[in-house]
């Protein structure tokens, strides 16, 4: 099941948002509100974005039941080796591969930016093996999800093909994987955001770590603990409200990115 969400433009230009589609790959361990909420969101700044239900339930229930059940699903699934698979092909992807292209077809053959939060985190990086994704979001990664050596924390939970491949591709046709996670973060590892880093390359990679001086103030109200960038700790207001000015900055560069290279016709030349 995809989800489309096409609200009107706060700009009033649809043909725009048209010609910007996103794909939003939800977070561990369930498709949530919040991450509705952020579709919701970047649509009003004039994309058209997809949502599918890639695990767990849509009932809107969530805590510790939620939570086993899912990972015992994505325990006996074939679609993942989400838990403990530290550079291997996600199956998943090749499913999400043939979302991508039907969603490009369906926006007359655009580019399209595809976000990974999470379990889906590395995703889009597994997704530049597809010509129409162009504008690549890596936020909080976090396969394995049970990682217990330094390899582990490194690992970013695709296979080290696609990643080679993803970052050659990058480096040709100048893409630009926009990165985030928060500093502390110990589920979203350092060690496998800097792998990523280090791959792409400073002028491919950009690297938007929230800082701890900035998250950890008192009048924020977010701890060391935090981990979801996009989704459960944003608010509308104000706009250096660090979550807020993360929004801000992926809304310009998503705009950026699909307006640059999303007509593969010019871009195939």
């Amino acid at each position: 099941m995809v989800y489309r969400c096409n609200l009107p433009p706060t700009d009033g230009d649809q043909r725009a948002a048209f010609n910007r589609p996103v794909l939003v790959l939800h977070e561990y361990d369930h498709l949530s509100i919040a991450c509705l909420r952020f579709a919701e969101r970047l649509s009003h700044e004039g994309f058209t974005v997809y949502v599918p239900v890639l695990f767990g339930k849509t009932d809107g229930k969530a805590g510790l039941g939620t939570t086993i059940a899912t990972t015992l699903e994505l325990l006996m699934s074939p679609d993942w080796h989400a838990l403990f698979g530290e550079h291997q092909h996600q199956p998943i992807t090749d499913s999400l591969a043939v979302i991508c292209r039907k969603i490009s077809a369906d926006h007359q053959h655009r580019g399209i930016g595809v976000i990974g939060m999470c379990l889906t985190g590395a995703l889009p990086i597994s997704l530049l093996s597809e010509n129409c994704v162009v504008a690549p979001v890596i936020a909080q990664l976090s396969i394995p999800l049970f990682c217990f050596t330094p390899e582990g924390k490194r690992a970013p939970g695709i296979s080290p093909t696609e990643l080679f491949a993803a970052a050659t591709r990058a480096k040709r046709e100048q893409l630009q994987v926009f990165g985030t996670r928060y500093e502390k973060d110990s589920i979203g590892t350092k060690e496998r955001f800097d792998a990523i880093h280090k791959a792409f390359g400073d002028d491919c990679f950009l690297d938007h770590t929230i800082d701890a001086a900035d998250y950890l103030q008192p009048k924020w109200g977010l701890t060391d603990k935090a981990h979801a960038t996009l989704t459960l700790c944003y608010k509308d207001s104000p706009d250096d409200y660090p979550p807020r000015h993360l929004f801000l900055d992926l809304v310009t560069f998503l705009k950026k990115q699909l307006d640059q290279h999303g007509n593969l016709s010019v871009t195939n030349q």
